[in-house]
């Protein structure tokens, strides 16, 4: 938040406003503010830097930042509503889960089995292709993944039998027509889109027999030797796709990086007991912004006078120029431009 008082749309460290009060309101669904309907979630004061940042937010839910009038350092600040703020879509789309798709590894152990599907663009799937692979590595029963099963929900499914010991791994290495082994064909992809995506985000959940399931995410580079990799698990929900995820890009480790990635990986591991869980959206995201600049408010008047009636031909007058700045803002630099007509 800042002063813009040069109004060249960007704030210097001279122009920043610290210590502004700013609130985040969730939206009731229609899309437009309304201080009755739109409820007040949070609130807290821009920093040293004139900063601020809303976090852990509903991805399912949009939002509003308000800025209430205040005054602050003697600067008049104006309420200030911003445009619908949408945090939980991804700015890079891995995958959308729409497409029906399964692979299911049976007994005897060891046993595999791999799918391919390839699509016209890269609306739901980077790459245009998802490549599922599961291995069943010990026990009878299933190890399986699949996408949009019943064609009644967006999501990928995983699941194995209790007693079993298996591994699920969902690829997007663009379109090789290989379900196991890695190619580089999403061609240096940048996630981070310039800096805008700062991590990994997706929803999904668990239910209770999977509370310790852990789940990884992997890029690959072609010609680099291993991969940058991060860890994690999802949310305890009785295995419904609603627990948000982010994963910052700064807590991969590995010699990937994530502006340079030829392939993705999701690595899904579980022995033991059987794990259902769900996962519905996957891709690279970041912080939503919203600048709030303040604009130089001033009302300018000028006077000219040259305390004459009537000036004779031939002579000579001078005038008296006034500016008067009658705020609420000071100005600087303005620039006063006097001209007299053709035909004097």
């Amino acid at each position: 938040m800042y002063v813009d008082r040069n109004a060249d749309g960007r704030s210097t460290p001279d122009e920043v406003l610290s210590g502004v009060s700013v609130q985040l309101a969730r939206d009731n669904g229609d899309g437009v503010y309304n201080a009755l309907q739109d409820t007040v979630v949070s609130t807290l004061t821009t920093d040293a830097a004139g900063q601020y940042c809303f976090g852990d937010l509903d991805p399912d839910s949009s939002y509003f930042v308000l800025r209430p009038a205040q005054v602050i350092n003697g600067e008049s600040l104006r309420s200030v509503v911003s445009p619908l703020i949408s945090g939980g879509q991804p700015g890079t789309l891995i995958d959308q889960f729409v497409t029906r798709q399964t692979a299911t590894a049976v007994p005897p152990a060891p046993s595999s089995n791999g799918s391919i599907l390839t699509f016209a663009d890269e609306s739901e799937v980077i790459g245009r292709e998802r490549d599922l692979n599961v291995e069943l590595i010990q026990g009878i029963g299933e190890v399986a993944l699949a996408v949009n099963p019943f064609g009644l929900e967006d999501l990928l499914e995983f699941r194995n039998s209790p007693g079993t010991i298996g591994t699920r791994i969902v690829t997007w290495d663009g379109i090789d027509g290989d379900s196991d082994q890695i190619a580089g064909g999403l061609h240096s992809r940048d996630l981070t889109m310039a800096g805008q995506n700062t991590g990994v985000v997706l929803r999904g959940g668990v239910d209770a027999s999977g509370a310790d399931t852990e789940l990884e995410i992997r890029l690959h580079k072609s010609g680099v030797e291993g991969y940058s990799q991060v860890t994690f698990q999802l949310p305890v929900n009785g295995g419904n796709a609603s627990g948000y995820v982010f994963l910052p890009f700064d807590t991969f480790t590995g010699p990937v990086d994530p502006t340079n990635v030829d392939a993705i990986q999701l690595v899904i591991s579980r022995g033991g007991q059987g794990t259902d869980g769900k996962i519905a959206l996957i891709g690279a995201s970041g912080p939503k912004q919203f600048d709030i600049p303040e604009v130089i408010r001033a009302d300018l008047s000028v006077t000219k006078t040259n305390n004459a009636n009537t000036l004779l031909a031939g002579a000579s007058t001078t005038y008296t120029i006034v500016v008067t700045n009658n705020g609420p803002d000071d100005v600087s630099g303005a620039v006063f431009e006097d001209t007299f007509s053709s035909n004097l």
